[in-house]
């Protein structure tokens, strides 16, 4: 592979878990970038996992995530133009982000190269990013694109949480459940859909004597309910953390998608309510790592009849070292926008 002779790179982060993904194609290829100017927004534990992880030569915070569909176009407005007055002033090579539409017009406008990362077909940020972008990067379960423009396209095997758990060790396991609730606000997201998550953790709460930690999302429907109804038996995770919490769990519910990944390549028991269909989730769902629950009786039965750990724990295995890093990817079609 031939090594970037000089790069200055911008990554805007929009997400949490766009964190894990672009620290570790930090941290492998901080040796070939030049200067690296990162940018963030405001929302959920985004902060303090930037904090936490991100090597960056200037780290900016520019504007928020907005929920309502005026919100977000406010919001979207905004961003752009901080971030044209960010940028403007320095000289970026290439810029590259998951999904941020903002970043994708911000660098379009200003003539600079855009690699946009997307896992979730069900996005509609792909029509706002993908026609902008000078190269793609999908997983290979990506259904076929309509909108995609005229851009490379780059697949990598699996799905990108496996750059999150790549270097985790093993912790023993705890007597807790830990869950992730739905991601209210988003765009991708059904403007109405049923309780299933909140129902089947109930569920599993009322059926066992397990405590529950919970990662709130922000304008979370479900907290004060399981707080109401559990009292000292629910742990809220406030600020951001590694990814111990989940590794230990007796089981993980989730109502979306990152975290719910991670969980199963972890080799933690995995139930998911996630109120869709999304094909990185099914590939997991294929392979024996992610139980898809239907109704809030699915949760109990999961309960009573999952694999072990350690065959749950050996599978994750299997499939990460088949599909390799998808920060290599990632890289590839970073280098392809500088080489052009």
């Amino acid at each position: 592979e031939k090594r970037i002779e000089s790069l200055n790179l911008w990554i805007d982060l929009v997400n949490a878990p766009h964190v894990r993904l672009f620290s570790r194609l930090i941290k492998k290829r901080r040796g070939e970038i030049d200067h690296l100017l990162v940018t963030y927004r405001s929302y959920g534990y985004l902060e303090d996992l930037v904090k936490m992880y991100i090597d960056a030569d200037e780290l900016i915070l520019v504007g928020r995530r907005g929920f309502t569909g005026e919100e977000k176009l406010y919001e979207f407005a905004r961003r752009v133009k901080e971030l044209a007055g960010v940028v403007s002033s320095r000289k970026i090579d290439v810029a590259a982000s998951k999904a941020s539409p903002e970043l994708a017009r911000t660098a379009f406008g200003l003539g600079i190269p855009v690699v946009t990362v997307n896992d979730n077909e069900n996005s509609p940020t792909i029509k706002l990013t993908f026609p902008l972008s000078s190269c793609i990067v999908i997983p290979e379960v990506f259904p076929p694109l309509e909108c995609r423009g005229d851009c490379k396209e780059f697949r990598f095997k699996g799905v990108l949480e496996i750059a999150h758990v790549l270097e985790e060790e093993k912790e023993e396991e705890e007597n807790y459940i830990a869950a992730r609730s739905e991601p209210f606000g988003a765009s991708y997201m059904p403007d109405h859909w049923d309780s299933l998550f909140f129902l089947g953790l109930k569920k599993l709460m009322d059926e066992t004597d397990l405590s529950l930690v919970y990662f709130p999302r922000e304008g979370d429907r479900w907290l004060d309910g399981l707080r109401r109804l559990y009292g000292d038996r629910v742990k809220v995770v406030e600020r951001a953390k590694d990814l111990s919490i989940v590794k230990r769990a007796s089981i993980f519910v989730g109502g979306g998608g990152t975290m719910t990944r991670e969980a199963a390549l972890l080799g933690t028991p995995t139930i998911s309510a996630y109120p869709g269909d999304i094909a990185v989730n099914r590939l997991l769902e294929e392979r024996g790592l992610i139980y898809r629950a239907e109704k809030p009786e699915d949760f109990i039965k999961f309960l009573s009849e999952h694999e072990e750990r350690e065959k749950l724990v050996d599978k994750a295995r299997k499939l990460i070292e088949e599909c390799g890093d998808p920060c290599d990817v990632i890289w590839s079609a970073i280098s392809s926008c500088k080489g052009s």
